[in-house]
């Protein structure tokens, strides 16, 4: 549960966003979740952490769509094709890269970007740094979204108030040689 307190940081950070999950039509358990958490204060950077769970176990869909859909690779960014096209990435991870872009929030109703572009819109302070972090699969799953939100940052985040960071664990690759690639030179 994202909201129980953990020690030695129970009272440091507050869920301000989910957690939402999805649930595959027909299955009994979650597949993809994440959430979003602040730093309590008023402290320059504001600091926020998306962090997105790895698979689990106990789906079997997980696995096979999230897990083990790796050999059909797909462009990044998403969507593009011809010389935009800077790598690819592998079904699986473009799936889910799509469901949690879709996911909203059941408080405000708001995907993750648009509640970051309000964040960002309301910052009592100058900058902010948004970390996106997992393990095993969140791993692969933060750090593509990390990308998406570097790629798209005016679209969230127009006066460019964020630093961008991924922090991962134990992640296998998300796509080829030329995505990551491309990750490294985005993330220098």
């Amino acid at each position: 549960n994202a909201a129980t307190p953990i020690q030695p940081i129970a009272g440091q950070w507050s869920l301000v966003w989910g957690p939402v999950s999805y649930t595959v039509p027909g299955s009994y358990y979650q597949d993809n979740m994440m959430y979003v958490v602040k730093l309590n204060g008023s402290g320059s950077p504001a600091q926020y952490a998306v962090a997105v769970r790895g698979t689990n176990g106990k789906v079997l869909l997980d696995w096979l769509m999230d897990d083990f859909d790796i050999l059909k690779m797909m462009p990044w960014p998403p969507g593009a094709s011809g010389s935009s096209v800077v790598g690819n990435i592998s079904e699986s991870t473009s799936i889910a890269l799509t469901t949690l872009l879709a996911m909203e929030d059941h408080t405000s109703g708001l995907t993750l970007f648009q509640f970051l572009a309000n964040e960002m819109s309301n910052l009592s302070v100058s900058q902010a740094s948004v970390c996106f972090t997992g393990h095993s699969l969140g791993a692969t799953l933060s750090s593509v979204l990390a990308l998406y939100a570097r790629d798209n940052q005016s679209t969230w985040d127009p006066e460019t108030k964020a630093i961008v960071t991924a922090i991962n664990f134990a992640g296998p690759s998300a796509g080829d040689s030329d995505f990551a690639a491309y990750f490294d030179q985005q993330f220098a």
